[in-house]
This record gives C-alpha cells, sequence and structure tokens, in this order.
C-alpha cells in the first residue's frame, strides 16, 4: 500500500508542539495575602489587587466583581493563601484579567478545551492548563456533548476547564455564537461577520466541567466568506512566515484555499462540500477507530485489501479512503472517466442494488457493522463534483493571484480527512495536479490545531488576528474561468495518465 502523509510528521503539528508555556494566555498565580506587618491597613482587595500587578509585572489588572464576591469567604476557609487563575486580554500580556480564585491547597488540576466546530460532529480536545499537553481527544454532535465526554474520559472535576477556543467555518461558528441565521445558508459568500472578542460559556450552554468565569474565544474568521478554520490553517502551517510561495488548502466541508507567503496572502472559500470528511456517502464515517483510510485493490480479482484507523474493524469510508477507494478502482479499469461502473466487468464485488450500481469494498463478514460497505455510482458522483470543486477554485485563486502550480514551493492541506492522505490516489482522482509527491504536505485538522494555538499562546493569538485583517479575498462565484475549470475536471483523469492537469494547468 502506497504511503500517506501524516500529520504527525508535518510541521504544523510540530509548530505547535514547541509553543512555550510562558506565552500562556492564562496563568496561575500563587498569592499569600496574610498582612506583612502590623501597619499594613490595606484591604484584602487591595493587597489582593496588589499581589497581582506584582506577580504580573503589570500596572493593572483588573478584578471582577463576581471574583471580588468569593474572596472573603474563601481567605477565611484558606489560610488566606490562594491560587488565582488570569486571562491574558492582550498579546503582550501587559493586560490581566482576574477569573478565578480558589485555596492554594486545591490539587485539582485546570485545562483548557479547544474545539473545531464542523456541519455534522465537533472534534474536541483537553490541555492540561500548566503545559499546553493533550490529555484527551474526542468527538461528537455539539460541543457542549464533547466536553462532558472528555471531562468523563479524564476524570476532571467540576468547574476545572478555565478557557474554550473554537475554531470552524463561518457558518458553523456564527450558529453557536448565536450571531446570524440559525439555518446554514445555501450561499456561503453571503454569510455575515460573526463580531470578535470574547463570549461568557455560561451564555453558550457550557457549563458543568466548564468554570463559570470562563470564556469562549472564536480563532477570527476574514472577510464575509472565510472561517477560523481557513484563518487558523494560514497559521499553523507557517505560508504567512516564509519567503517561498505556498497554497494551503482546506478540504473540509466549508473548504478554502490560500495562496501567498509573507508579502501578502490571497484566498478564496471553495465549495467543497462533506465528501472528503466521510459525509453525504453510502456507507461514510469520520475519522474514527474502524474508519478505513487505506485501500488497495488489485486489478485482476478486484478484492480489496484495506487498512482502518486504530486497526480496529472497518466501520465505513472516511475522506482519505474514498479517495484512496476511487483511485483504486480507477487504477483497475472498473471505474470509467465519467464516473460510471463498467458494468462489463466480470466480480463479483459488483452488483446492481435499488437501481444503481456499487461496488462491495468490504463484505459483512469483515465488516464491524454486520453489512457490507460499499460504494455507490452515487457516492461517485459526489466524489467527482467535490474534487473538481476543489481543483477548479485552486486554480482559479492561482489566476487570480497571477500564479500558476509550477511556481508552488509547496501545497499544504488540511481538513480531517483521517490520519493519513495517500497523495498518489487524490492526485489520480484529479484532485490535484501531477507534481512532485514531496511538494505535498498534509497538516491534519487544522483547524483544531489553530484552537490549540490561540488557547496557548498570546502571539499566536495576535497573529491570528493579523492575518485575518490582511487577508485578501477574492469571490469565485460567477468567475468564468472556476467554471470551466470546474466542467473540465468533471471528468476522472485516464488511468495511469498525468491527472487533471499540469504543473502549469490544465491538459
Amino acid at each position: 500500500m502506497a504511503k500517506g502523509l501524516h500529520p504527525e510528521r508535518s510541521s504544523g503539528v510540530s509548530f505547535v508542539e514547541r509553543l512555550p508555556a510562558a506565552d500562556f494566555p492564562l496563568r496561575l498565580v500563587d498569592l499569600d495575602l496574610t498582612a506583612s506587618s502590623p501597619r499594613d491597613s490595606r484591604s484584602d482587595r487591595a493587597r489582593f489587587e496588589d499581589g497581582l500587578c506584582e506577580a504580573l509585572g503589570s500596572p493593572e489588572v483588573n478584578v471582577p466583581v463576581s471574583v471580588v464576591r468569593e474572596l472573603a469567604d474563601i481567605l477565611a476557609a484558606s489560610d488566606r493563601k490562594v491560587t488565582v487563575t488570569v486571562r491574558s486580554s492582550g498579546e503582550a500580556g501587559e493586560r490581566w484579567e482576574a477569573t478565578r480564585v480558589r485555596s492554594s491547597a486545591d490539587p485539582a488540576p485546570w485545562y483548557l478545551a479547544v474545539l473545531d466546530l464542523g456541519p455534522a460532529r465537533v472534534w474536541g480536545q483537553l490541555l492540561d492548563g500548566e503545559t499546553g499537553r493533550v490529555i484527551v481527544t474526542a468527538m461528537g454532535d455539539g460541543p457542549a456533548e464533547v466536553i462532558e465526554r472528555m471531562g468523563l474520559r479524564c476524570g476532571a472535576v467540576k468547574g476545572s476547564i478555565e478557557h474554550v477556543v473554537i475554531a470552524g467555518g463561518r457558518a458553523v461558528v456564527d450558529r453557536f455564537l448565536g450571531t446570524g441565521p440559525l439555518r446554514l445558508p445555501a450561499d456561503p459568500h453571503v454569510l455575515p461577520v460573526p463580531p470578535s472578542g470574547m463570549v461568557a460559556a455560561s451564555e453558550l450552554g457550557l457549563e458543568g466541567y466548564v468554570s463559570a468565569g470562563a470564556v469562549v474565544v472564536a480563532v477570527p474568521g476574514a472577510g464575509e466568506s472565510l472561517g477560523g478554520d481557513a484563518v487558523g490553517g494560514a497559521v499553523v502551517s507557517g505560508i504567512a512566515n516564509g519567503e517561498s510561495v505556498c497554497l494551503y488548502i482546506d478540504i473540509g466541508p466549508e473548504g478554502a484555499a490560500i495562496v501567498g507567503n509573507r508579502e501578502g496572502l490571497v484566498a478564496a472559500s471553495l465549495p467543497s462540500g462533506p465528501v472528503f470528511e466521510g459525509g453525504g456517502l453510502s456507507n461514510g464515517v469520520g475519522a474514527v477507530p474502524g474508519a478505513i483510510e487505506g485501500v488497495t485493490i488489485d486489478p485482476r480479482s478486484l478484492k480489496a485489501a484495506v487498512s482502518t484507523i486504530d486497526d480496529a474493524a472497518p466501520v465505513g469510508l472516511c475522506g482519505a479512503g474514498v479517495i484512496e477507494t476511487v483511485a483504486g478502482l480507477l487504477r483497475a479499469g472498473i471505474v470509467r472517466t465519467d464516473g460510471r461502473f463498467d458494468a462489463t466487468a466480470s466480480s463479483p464485488r459488483l452488483r446492481k442494488a435499488e437501481g444503481q450500481w456499487e461496488f462491495v469494498l468490504v463484505p459483512a463478514v469483515g465488516s464491524g457493522t454486520g453489512a457490507d460497505i460499499v460504494i455507490t455510482e452515487s457516492d461517485l458522483e459526489g466524489v467527482m463534483q467535490t474534487k473538481a470543486a476543489v481543483y477548479a477554485g485552486m486554480t482559479a485563486l492561482l489566476k487570480a493571484a497571477s500564479l500558476d502550480w509550477a511556481q508552488l514551493h509547496k501545497i499544504l492541506i488540511g481538513g480531517m480527512p483521517g490520519r493519513r492522505l495517500g497523495i498518489e490516489g487524490a492526485m489520480a482522482i484529479g484532485l490535484f495536479p501531477q507534481l512532485e509527491p514531496g511538494r505535498f504536505e498534509f497538516i491534519g485538522n487544522a483547524s483544531l490545531l489553530a484552537a490549540r494555538a490561540v488557547a496557548t499562546s498570546r502571539r499566536l493569538t495576535g497573529r491570528a488576528g493579523q492575518i485575518a485583517a490582511a487577508l485578501r479575498t477574492v469571490d469565485l462565484t460567477g468567475d468564468p474561468l472556476f467554471q470551466a475549470e470546474y466542467e473540465a475536471a468533471l471528468l476522472m483523469p485516464q488511468p495511469g495518465g498525468r491527472g487533471s492537469g499540469t504543473a502549469g494547468g490544465r491538459m
């Protein structure tokens, strides 16, 4: 089986792992509020504020009324020794706010929660508040469910999550924050811009494991169409830092492409849809244990050998598995360039069911669901439309920036198709032109990585804001070049051919 690109080996992951703890936007400050001398007539509140300013090297620390109200009772029960959670409200850390106070004898650990909000599912990670290390990862249908699941798995105590950072497409984040329409508009280019700043977690129904003083911070979007997942991808991929021109592509449901370098970035949203995250398929799943992510199809017997996440019994196809499957069917000659199965192929795995042809990838006896795992002609049609939209959008964006594929130093791929991405398969189906595999890098879930970056770095929080403000966006709606490229890319490449394009454009 061909080797895939792994996010664990990408610069994006290592970039986040190297973040210095001293840069954290949240800190714990230990204070001893015992009077320093009999002449110290300051009030408890004054000692509290002065102690915080001295510990943080800041001339002023905001102490909200909610913290002041708790202070007297906690001092009485803690021998006047307290631990204070403080949150930075400035990139350089010159402004701080106290969010929680507790006894210094309280041994309970504290956490940060980061969430990637998708249209169909939410991915989350719980981070150690002291180090930023990932404690647990979970997936679910909504933010509250994911946070509850993570808290249960690690044995967290109630109220121990001090900070929440979210990233995602513009529509999903807007809906969660309650700043826009309840239903997702069909056109992603007309979405309103959600307000910046912080929202109290309690206002969004995030309670229980989340502290009463916690806030939710969204990675900023850009313009009217790009969400924090795209802007965050530009941050963690490093595309905005170097001299070489690179392309970042998010192939998630609300896809986006960004091209440029530190001199400037141009971006566009892509109508990619959910296919490359396993959505809208007969047997599609997310990147969960048992998701098929690697596929090899024998061209003679048409038997398929599959590999799954965590080596669990197959339960369905994630995005990486969809790409590998279609590429394998093309190479085996069982799928024509128009995306239809070759009905003359002699194999018990190719059959007609409910009026359409389908290929049995994993028979029921070998699946984890007790049913056949198949890919149908309707699935193939969805893959063709999606890969055509992504390819056409990337090509049109390059043209708008007066660039072509040959000028790109790197193509950095985000989204959540699985734990790995077979670039040869992606080129085989025409998702990318035929380029040297070494020019591609798979970052994985860049949206979640971006949320981690913002949760654990004041500097990168500021950097995300800078990139969001500086991005020049282009609207591909009605663009003649996009439409022409899309129509041409609807055909699958010839098996063994050069893909849907060359380094300089279409064939």
